[in-house]
């Protein structure tokens, strides 16, 4: 079997000032992708001059959308165009390390039933100096995850990503009706049916823009969309005859309590309140007397801010 071919995907959306920086980690890699398909989601900036002149790389085709569609139907677009054996995914603002894709296609060349690769990063500001620690990631290769990522005991970042081709055309793509968390439930559809592995090498470095560090509030947005990416899930997981490991019910309780705690460590008592009157709804499944006792964990083990924090919330 001969070396398995990479296509790049990149969606981008007024990324101008970062598409260079963005291009150029990807013509830099020590194994070359096949094609780069890049998807100008109508931006407003200069992104579609400064893609004309990146373009001069017989590798890269750009899609420009008439109509902003979003990041779910731009990656979809590329996914439609791309015929390599593999798709790594890549924002139009963030970046990769020379060796990353790589490391991946090791992966799949030695695993055959391995649907997903990932790695680990580093959250960067928009000069790319690093603004917190790296985000390592927890190795492991060729395993059956699913359990692990349906109970988000790690996280995978988009950018960080590549998958098997065929595992898209058998799980499906990304939701276009969603519009958070739509990558988690593609990667949930790809656990149920494929092993996984991460890399744990920090292999990207995500630019966190000074905009996206600002609080949001729309506290139940944020939990409509995790809700529905479990509901999709047990949907598909009904289809291919897979088990759940946690009813939909008691795991949607689970984010509720995370977000609880998340809030308490952040400082934020109107968010805490929030998810912790939510709670109230998940009595019956024993969420609320387990939250008490994690709420009570956390204000003893971490400082004193989050103890006002928690005294705040509940009384």
């Amino acid at each position: 079997m001969g070396k398995m071919t990479v296509d790049v995907v990149i969606p981008t959306y007024n990324n101008a000032p970062y598409l260079e920086a963005c291009l150029e980690s990807v013509f830099s890699q020590s194994v070359s992708p096949e094609r780069i398909l890049v998807v100008d989601d109508n931006s407003s900036d200069d992104t579609a001059e400064v893609l004309a002149r990146l373009a001069a790389d017989e590798r890269v085709t750009v899609i420009s959308n008439t109509v902003n569609k979003g990041p779910s139907a731009s990656r979809n677009l590329a996914i439609s165009e791309a015929s390599a054996d593999l798709v790594a995914f890549l924002d139009g603002d963030d970046a990769w390390m020379p060796e990353k894709l790589a490391l991946q296609v090791a992966q799949f060349e030695r695993f055959e039933d391995l649907g997903l690769c990932f790695t680990g990063l580093v959250d960067c500001d928009e000069e790319f100096t690093p603004i917190a620690d790296p985000r390592p990631v927890e190795e492991f290769s060729g395993k059956r995850v699913f359990e692990e990522l349906f109970m988000s005991r790690f996280s995978i970042a988009t950018s960080t990503v590549m998958v098997r081709r065929a595992a898209l055309d058998r799980c499906g793509l990304f939701n276009e009706e969603m519009r958070k968390t739509e990558d988690y439930e593609l990667w949930l559809r790809i656990a149920m049916l494929y092993t996984l592995s991460a890399i744990d090498e920090n292999c990207c470095q995500r630019r966190v823009h000074s905009n996206s560090l600002l609080a949001n509030t729309d506290y139940d947005e944020k939990l409509k969309w995790e809700f529905f990416a479990f509901d999709e899930c047990a949907a598909f997981a009904e289809k291919n005859g897979v088990a759940l490991p946690m009813a939909v019910p008691l795991r949607k309780g689970f984010s509720v309590e995370r977000r609880v705690k998340k809030s308490m460590g952040w400082g934020d008592i109107e968010g805490g309140r929030h998810y912790f009157n939510l709670l109230g709804e998940y009595r019956d499944i024993g969420i609320l007397e387990k939250v008490m006792f994690s709420l009570d964990c956390l204000a003893i083990s971490t400082k004193k801010r989050v103890g006002r924090a928690l005294k705040a919330v509940i009384c």
